[in-house]
Parts: C-alpha cells; sequence; structure tokens
C-alpha cells in the first residue's frame, strides 16, 4: 500500500498544477491549483490509500509587494520589521509551499542600489525574476526570505519586493493594511477553496486515473475500491445539562432560552454582582467620525440589554456609561476611569470612525490590561467583551444570535459555568473518575497588538477539564487552566507535572489530549510521572492533528457526512468529523491513540479515546450556533497560550486553586 502510494505521489507531483481554475478576486484573476498527497495504509489484511486535495490560492504577479514605499533605509527597516513572519512566493514559484520572510540581515542590504542590482541579476536564472530586477529603481525595497524556516541556519535568499508575492489569508491581510503603499484588500473568500463533496471526489478520481494510466497501471482506483470495506460509525450528538435536570441535544435548541429557564448549571457567588461598564471609543480625527452619536446611543442599548439577560440568569450587573477618545487611549487610564476592578466587566465599543488596525490595536492593549488586573496575586481579573460597531450585526436591533453569544461569554468570562456535556458515553469507570487535559505551546516572534518583533518566545498551556460537582462526574463543565514559558515546543517533565498537578490527576483516569504529534521525550516524562501517581491513576494519551492538509474526507455517498461521523484506519488512528458546514465539504481532524498508561475500561480503550475529542468539542460558551472542530481541550489551550504571552503574565497563572474564579478570558 505504501509503495503504491509513493509512486503515484511521484507522478501526479510531476503532473502538478494541470489540475487549476481561476477565480476572480476584486480587481484580480487569482490561480487556484488542486494539490494532492497519497499515503498507503493496511486495515484487516487489506490495502487502501488516503487521497488528500488541498486548494492552494496562488497571488496573481501583479500583487507583489512593489507597491511598499521605502524613502530612506529607517523606513525600509520598519516596513520590513512588519513583513517578518509572512509567507509568500517568489516569481515563477507556483508549485511548491509558500516561503517565509525573515528577520535575518541580508548582505545586500534593505534597498536595492546599481551594485546590488549586478549582483543579484547574476544570482538569478529565471527570466521573470531578472525583468522584475531590472525594471526595479534604485531604493527599492529588498525582502530576505527562506524555503525552510526551521532549518538551523535557515537559507536565506533575497528578492527585489515586485518578485515577492504575499499570500492572502485575512491574517496576512490585516498585517499588510497597516503598511505605506499596500493596497486595501479584504481577505480572499474561503467559498472560492470550498468543494462539494462530489466535485471533491470527482477531482480526485481524475488524478487517481491520470496517475495510474502514466504508471500504466489500469484501473487502479477500481481495484482498491474492491480490496475490502472499512467501518465507517458515527457518534450521537451529546446532551447539554443545566440546573435543575435541564437537558437539550446539542444544536437541536435555543441554548440560551434553555439557560435561562433552567438556570446556570455552575454560580459563583463572588461574580454575581460585577460592575459592568460600556465605554465606546472613537476617533479622535474629525474627518473619520460617522454617526457616533447613533453608535452612542446604540450601545446603551445593549449596555442595558445585556443587564436585563444577566439578570435572568441570577447575575445582577450594576451598569455605567463612558465615552472615550482614541487620542486618550491608555489602557490603564481607561479601567481607571470606569472605575472597574477585579472581578468587574468592561462592554468596549469600536466605533466606525477608527481605523481598521488602531481599533485591533486598542481591542488587545486593553484586553491585556483587563487581564493583568488581578493576576497578581492570582485574584479574579476584569472581564472585557469587545463589539465592532462597524459590523450591520450592531446596527439598528442588535443581531439576537449575536447577543446569545456575546451573553454566553460574559457569563463564562465572570467565572461562571452556563452548562456541561454529558460525556458518560466514555467518561465512566466504576472505580475512578475520569477527566480530561490538553495542552499546547505557542511560538511567538511578534506581539500582535503592537506589530513589534521579540525573540523567539515558547508558551506551554493546559486545560483541564472535569465536573463541578463530583456527584455528577462524567459531565464535563469545569475549565482550569495553567500557563507557563518554556525553552522550546517540547514540554519538559516539571512543568508537565504543574498542567496536570497531583492534586487534579491523583486517583483519575486522565485522558490527555496534544495539540499535535507527542515527542518521544513527553511521552517519557508521562509514563514517568503516572507511575509515580500510583496504580491507581491511569493516563490515556491522544493526539489531535488539526492540519487541513492531514486527513482524507469522509463522504456519505456524494454529500456531507453527518456531525460524528468517524473512521477508523487501524486500531489506534481514526478520521473523526467534528463539525457541520453548510458550504464545501467538512475538514475531518486525524485522532490518535498514542499509548494508555494504567488500567482503563474497554469502552475507553476501544473508542471512548476518539469519542472524548467530539463531545468536548461541544463545551464551548462562546459560540451557541456554531460548533468548534476542536475539543475544549486543545482549542482553548492554544487561544490561551497566544493571550497569556501577549499579557507577558505566564508564570503563575493558573486557576486549579479551588479559590480561584475560572475565568476563561480566552473566550
Amino acid at each position: 500500500a505504501r509503495v503504491c502510494a509513493h509512486l503515484v505521489r511521484r507522478v501526479s507531483w510531476l503532473r502538478e498544477g494541470r489540475e487549476h481554475r481561476s477565480v476572480s478576486f476584486q480587481k484580480f484573476e487569482v490561480k487556484v491549483n488542486s494539490k494532492f498527497k497519497f499515503s498507503g495504509f493496511a486495515n484487516g489484511g487489506k490495502s487502501y490509500m488516503e487521497v488528500v486535495v488541498e486548494q492552494q490560492p496562488i497571488t496573481p504577479d501583479n500583487l507583489n509587494l512593489g507597491t511598499l514605499h521605502a524613502d530612506t533605509d529607517r523606513d525600509a527597516a520598519r516596513i520590513l520589521s512588519g513583513l517578518v513572519g509572512l509567507t509568500a512566493r517568489p516569481l515563477g514559484n507556483d508549485l511548491y509551499d509558500p516561503w517565509k520572510i525573515c528577520s535575518q540581515d541580508s548582505r545586500f542590504g534593505s534597498r536595492l542600489t546599481k551594485e546590488t542590482r549586478d549582483e543579484l541579476c547574476k544570482l538569478t536564472k529565471h527570466k521573470a525574476m531578472k525583468k522584475a530586477i531590472y525594471k526595479s529603481c534604485e531604493g527599492t525595497l529588498l525582502v530576505p526570505m527562506t524555503p525552510d524556516p526551521k532549518a538551523d541556519p535557515p537559507r536565506v535568499y533575497t528578492f527585489v519586493a515586485s518578485a515577492v508575492r504575499p499570500s492572502l489569508s485575512e491574517k496576512q491581510q490585516s498585517k499588510l493594511r497597516g503598511l505605506p503603499g499596500w493596497p486595501r484588500l479584504s481577505a480572499f473568500p474561503l467559498k472560492h477553496l470550498q468543494l462539494a463533496p462530489k466535485k471533491r471526489q470527482d477531482l480526485i478520481r481524475r488524478e487517481v486515473d491520470s496517475c495510474s494510466e502514466l504508471l500504466q497501471w489500469p484501473a487502479l482506483l477500481e481495484r482498491m475500491q474492491e480490496s475490502g470495506a472499512l467501518k465507517f460509525d458515527r457518534f450521537p450528538l451529546p446532551d447539554l445539562v443545566f440546573a435543575k435536570n435541564g437537558r437539550l441535544t446539542a444544536g437541536k435548541g435555543s441554548l440560551w432560552s434553555r439557560i435561562c429557564s433552567s438556570g446556570l448549571l455552575h454560580s459563583d457567588p463572588r461574580q454575581a454582582k460585577p460592575k459592568m461598564v460600556g465605554v465606546v471609543i472613537f476617533s479622535n480625527d474629525t474627518a473619520l467620525r460617522t454617526e457616533t452619536e447613533t453608535e452612542t446611543l446604540m450601545a446603551k442599548e445593549i449596555v442595558k440589554k445585556v443587564k436585563a439577560e444577566l439578570e435572568e440568569v441570577g447575575i445582577q450587573a450594576l451598569e455605567s456609561f463612558m465615552r472615550i477618545e482614541s487620542k486618550e487611549m491608555n489602557p490603564a487610564n481607561v479601567l481607571q476611569q470606569a472605575g472597574v476592578g477585579a472581578g468587574d466587566a468592561l462592554l468596549l465599543f469600536g466605533s466606525q470612525s477608527l481605523r481598521p488596525e488602531d481599533a485591533s490595536y486598542i481591542r488587545e492593549q486593553i484586553k491585556l490590561e483587563c487581564l493583568r488586573i488581578g493576576s497578581e496575586p492570582n485574584g479574579p481579573h476584569v472581564a472585557s467583551q469587545w463589539f465592532e460597531m462597524g459590523n450591520s450585526k450592531w446596527q439598528g436591533l442588535p443581531d439576537n444570535f449575536s447577543m446569545q453569544n456575546v451573553l454566553s461569554a460574559i457569563v463564562a468570562k465572570l467565572g461562571h459555568a452556563p452548562f456541561g456535556v454529558d460525556c458518560k458515553a466514555w467518561a465512566i469507570d466504576s472505580q475512578k473518575e475520569v477527566v480530561a487535559v490538553g495542552y499546547d505551546v505557542c511560538h511567538m516572534c511578534r506581539y500582535r497588538a503592537s506589530n513589534k518583533h521579540i525573540s523567539n518566545k515558547h508558551i506551554a498551556a493546559g486545560m483541564r477539564v472535569s465536573s463541578h460537582d463530583k456527584g455528577r462526574s462524567g459531565i464535563m463543565s469545569k475549565l482550569e487552566h495553567h500557563v507557563e514559558d518554556v525553552n522550546a515546543e517540547t514540554v519538559p517533565g516539571d512543568v508537565l507535572r504543574r498542567l496536570i498537578p497531583p492534586s487534579f490527576a491523583t486517583g483519575r483516569v486522565v485522558v490527555v489530549h496534544r495539540d499535535g504529534r507527542f515527542p518521544d521525550s513527553e511521552l517519557a516524562e508521562l509514563r514517568k510521572y503516572q507511575q509515580e501517581l500510583g496504580l491507581h491513576t491511569a493516563f490515556v494519551l491522544v493526539e489531535v492533528v488539526k492540519w487541513a492538509g492531514g486527513a482524507p474526507r469522509i463522504y456519505k455517498g456524494d454529500e456531507r457526512p453527518e456531525q460524528g461521523s468517524h473512521l477508523f484506519l487501524d486500531d489506534t488512528t481514526g478520521v473523526l468529523v467534528s463539525t457541520k458546514v453548510s458550504f464545501g465539504t467538512q475538514n475531518p481532524l486525524r485522532v490518535s491513540l498514542r499509548d494508555i498508561y494504567g488500567q482503563v475500561q474497554k469502552s475507553l480503550q476501544q473508542q471512548g479515546w476518539l469519542q472524548s475529542v467530539f463531545d468536548l468539542s461541544f463545551l464551548h460558551f462562546g459560540s451557541l450556533f456554531k460548533d468548534a472542530r476542536l475539543p475544549a481541550t486543545t482549542y482553548f489551550a492554544d487561544s490561551l497560550a497566544y493571550q497569556s504571552a501577549e499579557a507577558g503574565i505566564a508564570e503563575g497563572l493558573d486557576s486549579h486553586d479551588d479559590d480561584l474564579p475560572t475565568q476563561q478570558f480566552w473566550l
């Protein structure tokens, strides 16, 4: 199976770029390439081949960094600092993976001179690249790039800016918009990359047929299909649990209405009477102000509605309101003027008059200041919620769906639990309680809010999930976190012991979700730790891989699969559809059972480890209408790591002490 897949992969690589289409994106024509990946595996004595097709938009040649203006070396240095970390393709590099713009100083300097023009022309053989160099004026920005940023040291090549085409993702566009000369483009629409199930399958069939013909293997696809039948199955949607024994099958009714009628599953009495202040932030540039008075009236209505709805679930918020110009915006001053402190809530309304880059910076800065309050000594912090007034859902009558998401998020940010997820299908053991933990490591080289480059920073974040009520084991609702600086993407043993502390793990079955792969050193440390905790403690180690090109799609005939559909590739690897979509075909997760340390129930060994990933994807208090693709364990650990790295308060940020509120600031 592996040999066949390898040969097909090699032939497909020779054909790469033949399966493509063009789509219109604003005033540009963007080519979308189909990139295929093949791998073989065996199941039950039968051979199979996974086929993954990835849609890659190729930025057109006329949408390049040559529009960026750098009149001086200082301007060039500032622009390059804003480009570091972005992905881009040099001219002519359409079939390979994008490169990374790097911060390493180039021997050619930051701007083009007559001497560097001659030297660059000697070093390149590509006609389009040479043409771009000759056409570039002296003083043009020079961009250092590397095809392999993980190499030590990385290979660095220098290009004139007009020969560099940045990727079109929203994340990249948001960074580029703040640079002088870059056109204000929206993100490339995802709908152009989505393929209906039948269209996706037809694309794969054509590629496999073409490859098998070139290999002189007749009807390879039919032979593979006839080699056996893999077992597809579907997990049922879990029940969501509320106070007063209220229940609702996930996705089968109005969540907020049920929360109001049944009550919060868990309430923290210390957070029952917060002060809640609405703050409208508008531009000091009078030329940019539009309808700020109307926005202020709308913001006041939203604050009143939030207060009234919170009272429905037993939270008596004391409301007030203020406005502030962006030029006066100092995070500490905003909180001081609002009169909020630890345990209170701040509702922030970004006016349409703010530039997008200014709004993003202000939001991040105030959010981080809210998080700092109470972080010493591990007390409650200020809960914050941002409203983008330029968004149509906050203009006129507030959008009901968005309002419900906001209400649930505010409740969780104050330290309460609106509902829990019934996980008894796998979180049940006659001898001990079953809990879950997820952890992730973020790697940062730039602060998002200030767009400043920093030295490589690694933050490990852990998210522990259990029941608030020990008498209701299996009802997952309680989230506790721990964050800590680490030296690399591998988590050392002493940090693992703090992410999963003995007080949480001893005498329990702990299902450990790792975002990505477990390094061997982590496996060894976890085995050693489990042995230290004793025979009554068990670890179930599960790898959750979300990489877009890493798992084949699952189909229901020519249609999208139902949520919860899964396929076991073998006894320890599964492909899981955790979401539902309206367009395209769901991108599944690849989940692997890496090992089990200790004694656990057979149901957890057989499929419970996979079902734990599906069930915990519904434990998301900030999104009532759209299911998270990842479980709360790794999804929230990822968000937590990045936000804590931004705040610079990673050390000691822990909520495992029962006397501390479990506020979900990462929502």
